[in-house]
């Protein structure tokens, strides 16, 4: 497999302490490497020199979960040898993604950009790409104040990793075979201010988002029971109709507007175009933030 390019960070994968991590090959799943059993296990997660690590070390051990459905675990030999090959020479990218938590317990979510080719119009915490020589908290606070305006001080909100989730794009085979594959570094970030404070200086980024939200633990309870390998039908769920968001406008400008809460209980339909909906990653990162956070 060829190199990937040096200017980004990429994951790497090791087994016992004293081998060298390998660069992570885009049609394996992390978890079969590992030889987890069922889609979710333990591991370790560090970055070091501008590499993601995981591998199976004691220490800064997290969750690494993936859905029972993953492209890259399910796909089958006829259907590898169909990936380009520009597709197969490329490694497995690392996103970081920053969960927040406000002092009256809500968390924050955006809307990506409709025009975006990966999940577009999909809700997802505020996250990206991690740059060369940044930490994964200094990757999460960056990428918040790009896409939201939020500027955090580092030494004002402590941040922890909570878990991580192996991602794939499109998410079935049913709807392409894999044209991308990362592994995203979830983070819980605890600030002492509330909400409406916060909202204030909300300024999204047109080119990657086009809402935000702030959601309760009502509501993320009533997510997170509705992930995709739930039987619990979102009409049970006895929420509001509604849930107030700030949408960019096609005059640029940001209005608060009431968004009907069952877009936020879909789940990734099999076929066809995608559906407004929370990614199946960020229910279960949802699922430890609420446990995180007890």
């Amino acid at each position: 497999m060829a190199t990937p390019s040096s200017s980004r960070v990429w994951v790497y994968l090791r087994k016992g302490v004293e081998n060298k991590p390998q660069l992570a090959k885009f049609i394996q799943s992390i978890l079969d490497f590992f030889g987890c059993h069922g889609h979710i296990g333990e591991v370790s997660c560090v970055l070091e020199d501008n590499k993601l690590i995981i591998s199976d070390s004691n220490e800064n051990r997290v969750l690494l979960k993936r859905p029972s459905f993953c492209p890259i675990h399910c796909i089958k030999s006829d259907q590898i040898s169909a990936v380009s090959e520009s597709v197969l020479q490329r490694g497995v990218d690392v996103g970081v993604v920053t969960l927040l938590r406000t002092k009256d317990k809500r968390t924050l979510l955006t809307r990506r950009a409709q025009h975006l080719r990966i999940f577009p119009g999909i809700w997802v915490p505020p996250g990206g790409h991690v740059e060369l020589g940044e930490s994964l908290f200094e990757a999460g606070l960056r990428e918040l104040h790009e896409e939201t305006g939020l500027s955090l001080n580092p030494k004002e909100c402590p941040g922890k990793i909570i878990c991580l989730w192996e991602s794939v794009y499109p998410p079935y085979l049913s709807r392409g075979l894999p044209t991308r594959h990362h592994i995203i570094v979830y983070m819980s970030i605890s600030v002492d201010q509330c909400h409406d404070d916060l909202d204030k200086n909300i300024h999204l980024q047109r080119s990657e988002v086009e809402a935000s939200a702030w959601l309760d633990e009502m509501t993320v309870q009533a997510i997170v029971a509705t992930d995709e390998e739930s039987a619990i039908e979102a009409k049970k769920c006895n929420l509001p109709e509604n849930f107030l968001a700030t949408v960019l406008g096609d005059d640029s400008k940001q209005h608060h507007k009431q968004l009907n809460t069952s877009v936020l209980l879909n789940k990734a339909p099999l076929s066809g175009n995608d559906t407004e909906r929370i990614s199946t990653g960020t229910k279960f990162a949802l699922s430890q933030w609420l446990d995180f956070n007890k």
